[in-house]
């Protein structure tokens, strides 16, 4: 069954490991390193372990994960259609 999320993959390039986990940080839909290191062992992606086990890449990644959720929290709601009331 084909992945739904694979706009990160070109017929001419497929990201690497380390590429792809920077793109999944920056999606803000991923708060830690392990959801990061679980979804890209199940796009199949080399040695994610040895990739995320250095403590820079690790500290880069967090610092990306919650300036991504911090963003996120502060973007405003979509005011409500005045129709619906």
């Amino acid at each position: 069954m084909a992945n739904q999320d694979e706009t990160w993959s070109t017929p001419q390039r497929r990201l690497s490991t380390i590429e792809r986990a920077f793109e999944l940080a920056r999606s803000g839909s991923y708060r830690t390193i392990d959801e990061i290191a679980r979804r890209l062992k199940q796009e199949q992606l080399d040695n994610v372990d040895a990739h995320l086990g250095g403590t820079s890449i690790r500290k880069e990644l967090r610092q990306i994960c919650a300036e991504m959720r911090s963003l996120r929290m502060k973007q405003p709601e979509e005011p409500q259609s005045e129709a619906a009331e």
